[in-house]
């Protein structure tokens, strides 16, 4: 399974970076006049493989919701821990 995280505007977040160490996560921070293009990209990466899609952000994010089959997570504090519990994975903490 793919759990895939597609931030928006969330450059410098730290909780970011602790999913992006994790190797069962895969990250990807989305900037830029082509956002569809990007995920697009990402999901080419491995067309064999189930995944789990969420989109985190603000209303950018929101509006994708439901394209390429992914969620959207609104950003806030427990952002992290709504990621994993939509992945089903652990918290570790």
């Amino acid at each position: 399974m793919r759990h895939i995280a597609m931030y928006f505007g969330l450059v410098d977040q730290p909780f970011s970076e602790r999913l992006k160490d994790r190797p069962d996560v895969e990250v990807y921070r989305l900037r830029g006049p082509d956002l569809e293009h990007e995920i697009e990209m990402a999901l080419l990466n491995n067309l064999e493989t189930p995944l789990k899609l969420a989109y985190v952000g603000g209303a950018e994010a929101k509006q994708l919701d439901g394209q390429y089959g992914g969620v959207w997570i609104a950003d806030g504090p427990n952002v992290e821990r709504d990621l994993l519990r939509f992945w089903g994975l652990p918290f570790g903490d």
